[in-house]
């Protein structure tokens, strides 16, 4: 999945535990504890006494003495003879809630590094002074209770509050619960991806509630969930002499050349680490030397492997940089193709969505190219044909390619890039193109003044470089 902005999660049954609700949890201890209820009348007693808190505890309340209110209502409910039962049943409950909520804290403050959390929960008004006793509270850009904005899960409300407080939108967001009817139904009416924390993830009671959906079994198997199909690395071509640019009077390397303020390498750069790509490599030829020295003055902290070398071809720069990156999928990009920030994004999330096994190529209908790499696609984005005089569609310099496909042996007679992925398609693979609105490659000064047309009127957005240490 293309990584998120935000991941928001419930707190009862997923925080505090591995899937298990408080009910579930509250008949165990008082069946252990040696009360043996009908199952019917424990619940109904439970419901009441849950009830019975709900917008009545003040917002500093604990979490021991919320768990003893609770036991206390119940034991009242089910008229118990055992005066003591309560308090260690509540005593039980709160240290085996500790130990979870310390385990979730090491998980929440490893995301927190790469995402913006919250916490969302149908519970009594004191759900910020539960967090943050317990520690968790301090991963949380917000925490939304139930009872103080009025609305419960599954209700829209109450999802829409945390992400306008995060500033995301569904789509840019994970809710993780533990209870299908009111977590996953309810982010799935607004389209929010989600994933189950089931306590047996095997049973047919933790079956997701759409198809595919993720089902964990510990909250610390979420981040090999969230990376599941991310396309993890990325190699920038910024290995051509840029001659065209020459002949119309710039001077610099091609890489260095601006567009608003903003040198197509830094544009690029910053396209892919806004993806969320953790691992990049960087081919310059060898008078660019001053490109290599640029990059890493300005993303000092950032995993960007850089190869100064000249080589005979774009497909030779290809295969330099596709054996520099780590295994898994690749997206590939040339340095000279410029696009809107959220155009790359949006190409990004869609080609991690896309089977894994498919090639993708960035296409556009907007040409401004002198030797166009024309792309017959269908209705489905199958690519049926690269080159030619004609297509409804131009490549757009922007790539996926699968570890599978980096690794075939070299084609004889392949000597530039175009004349690979055309053989792609002639023998068979799965190529798929996403179509981009516009995309500028940036070859001639007419093409720096397009480009800058296009930043002007989307706002580009500048390289956001990891700061050095």
């Amino acid at each position: 999945m293309m990584p998120p902005k935000a991941l928001l999660f419930d707190f009862g049954g997923t925080l505090d535990s591995r899937g298990v609700p408080w009910k579930e949890r509250f008949f165990r201890l008082w069946t252990e504890e040696g009360e043996k209820v009908p199952r019917g009348r424990f619940d109904r007693a439970f419901y009441a006494a849950d009830d019975a808190l709900v917008g009545q505890v003040p917002p500093g309340l604990s979490l021991e003495e919320t768990a003893g209110r609770l036991a206390r209502g119940l034991a009242a409910g089910l008229e118990t003879a055992d005066p003591e039962i309560a308090s260690r049943v509540a005593l039980r409950f709160c240290a085996e809630s500790r130990e979870t909520l310390r385990q979730s804290s090491e998980v929440l403050a490893r995301l927190k590094a790469r995402y913006r959390l919250g916490v969302v929960s149908n519970f009594y008004g004191n759900l910020e002074a539960v967090c943050d006793e317990s520690g968790v509270g301090a991963h949380f850009s917000v925490a939304v209770d139930s009872s103080v904005i009025g609305c419960t899960k599954p209700d829209a409300g109450i999802f829409r509050e945390a992400l306008r407080q995060l500033d995301a939108e569904p789509s840019e967001a994970v809710f993780i619960g533990d209870s299908r009817e009111r977590d996953m139904a309810g982010a799935r009416a607004l389209g929010m991806r989600h994933v189950l924390l089931a306590a047996d993830p095997l049973s047919a009671s933790a079956a997701g509630c759409c198809p595919g959906d993720a089902v964990i079994s510990a909250l610390s198997d979420l981040e090999n969930v969230l990376a599941a199909g991310k396309i993890r690395a990325a190699g920038i071509l910024a290995a051509g002499e840029g001659s065209r640019l020459l002949a119309d009077g710039w001077t610099m390397a091609k890489p260095l050349v601006t567009v608003e303020g903003v040198t197509l390498i830094e544009h690029v750069l910053g396209n892919i680490l806004a993806a969320g790509i953790e691992t990049i490599a960087v081919i310059f030829n060898e008078s660019e030397r001053d490109c290599a020295d640029f990059v890493k003055a300005r993303f000092p902290a950032s995993d960007i492997r850089i190869l100064v070398k000249t080589t005979a071809s774009s497909y030779e720069s290809f295969r330099e940089i596709a054996a520099m990156l780590p295994a898994g999928r690749a997206l590939v990009s040339t340095v000279d193709a410029f696009c809107l920030r959220k155009d790359f994004l949006d190409f990004a999330r869609r080609a991690a969505d896309a089977p894994a096994e498919q090639t993708i190529l960035a296409v556009t209908p907007f040409v401004a190219d002198e030797k166009p790499l024309w792309a017959k696609v269908e209705e489905s984005g199958r690519v049926t044909a690269l080159g030619g005089l004609t297509g409804n569609a131009v490549t757009a310099g922007m790539y996926v390619f699968p570890e599978r496909v980096r690794a075939l042996p070299p084609p004889r007679g392949i000597g530039r890039l175009r004349e690979y992925l055309a053989w792609l398609v002639e023998r068979g693979e799965p190529v798929r193109g996403l179509s981009i609105a516009t995309v500028v490659d940036v070859d001639r000064g007419e093409d720096v003044a397009l480009a800058e047309t296009l930043a002007a009127s989307g706002a580009a957005a500048p390289a956001q470089g990891k700061e050095g240490s």
